[in-house]
């Protein structure tokens, strides 16, 4: 069917919402056709590019398309025997559990980009490809990243929609109550699209990270809370033999590990990344512009350039570790276990059955609790 519906003079506002919601319906399907007829197709049966930078490319897409071809057929058939009493939210409420899928689309999203780019640095037939598909006047002219992009922009927009339509939805209008479920819904799968997107982008920049200092930090649900830089020295009884770094070394707090990088007082090694788990932190500022971050087994002295940083670092910590602690029981139990004492100047934290030095009382708490003016974390 036609979904290009002729436009009447003499529609009302409700009925010329639900025609827009047809018309860009009908061109979101349009396009995501032509992305698996004129690029998928055709890079398959080239073999210009492997299964698997395909899937990285455009991930579920083709699903995405045989949904919203099923969506506008509903929505070309309701539209044809339109009238001032009919309604819309049940079509959208039968297929809105399926816009989950746009999880996985949305979180792939910037490795498809990256892997197009890569591609044309790389593999010459695929640059020539996409730049005879460019020109191509039966698809817009268009680029490759405008289509991969349209599946994102597609749900905010049906909240647009809704939101319009509800509006200008009597109350006593048999379609009101469904159509105030519908905004909710879609709302709400919005929102976890867009949380999902923002988790992706997050481990997109652990991933970084990690290659920056050289360390595996990536995790699946690790996210970066603050990142800055500092001179760092290491001391402790596990910790290795290594120099001072400059002012620039990155120092970084995760959710729940503390990542850093030290230089190696042996010659051939020049830095090496280390990390501290968060949920077995203690936190303290000591000197003018220095924060302790004790550990069982090291104990990282940080110095930053002025006295805001290193309290805004300090905040940063004791919030993080809070978190943790009241996200988890078995956190707070198991720092419960652990001593915090302060030896030739540098605080340190063992487990209490190990510890057979005299406790020096620092007024902490085994929690981490501090009096005066360091504080713990």
């Amino acid at each position: 069917a036609e979904a290009e519906v002729e436009a009447g003079a003499g529609l009302d506002q409700r009925t010329r919402t639900v025609k827009e919601l047809l018309d860009t319906e009908y061109r979101y399907v349009t396009n995501l056709g032509i992305v698996s007829s004129a690029y998928i197709t055709p890079l398959r049966r080239s073999g210009m590019l492997s299964n698997k930078s395909i899937s990285r490319i455009f991930s579920n897409i083709e699903t995405l398309l045989n949904l919203h071809q099923t969506f506008l057929t509903k929505l070309e058939e309701r539209f044809s025997h339109w009238s001032e009493s009919a309604t819309i939210s049940d079509v959208f409420l039968e297929l809105t559990p399926y816009f989950k899928l746009y999880t996985q689309y949305c979180m792939n999203h910037e490795n498809a980009v990256a892997t197009v780019q890569q591609e044309k640095k790389t593999n010459e037939p695929f640059c020539k490809f996409l730049e005879s598909q460019q020109r191509n006047d039966t698809l817009n002219n268009a680029y490759i990243t405008t289509y991969l992009i349209m599946p994102i922009q597609r749900i905010p927009r049906y909240g647009i929609l809704l939101e319009a339509l509800l509006k200008r939805t009597d109350d006593g209008h048999p379609d009101k109550a469904g159509l105030t479920t519908c905004h909710e819904v879609v709302t709400g799968i919005n929102h976890f699209v867009n949380k999902e997107c923002i988790k992706a982008l997050q481990q997109q920049e652990v991933l970084a990270l990690g290659n920056e200092l050289g360390a595996d930090l990536a995790n699946g649900t690790r996210f970066i809370v603050k990142r800055g830089t500092a001179r760092v020295r290491v001391v402790g009884p596990k910790a290795v033999k290594c120099s001072p770094i400059a002012r620039d070394s990155i120092v970084v707090l995760l959710s729940d590990v503390f990542a850093f990088a030290v230089a190696m007082a042996k010659k051939g090694k020049a830095l090496e990344a280390m990390t501290v788990e968060c949920k077995l932190a203690w936190c303290f500022a000591e000197e003018e512009l220095g924060i302790h971050v004790a550990s069982e087994d090291i104990t990282v002295i940080l110095e930053f350039a002025a006295t805001e940083e290193r309290d805004a670092w300090l905040g940063a910590f004791k919030a993080n570790i809070t978190e943790m602690m009241e996200a988890d029981e078995q956190i707070r139990e198991l720092r419960e276990r652990f001593s915090l004492m302060k030896v030739n100047g540098v605080f340190t934290a063992s487990h209490m059955k190990e510890n057979k030095t005299p406790h020096v009382d620092t007024g902490l708490r085994s929690s981490g609790a501090a009096h005066g003016r360091g504080g713990g974390g």
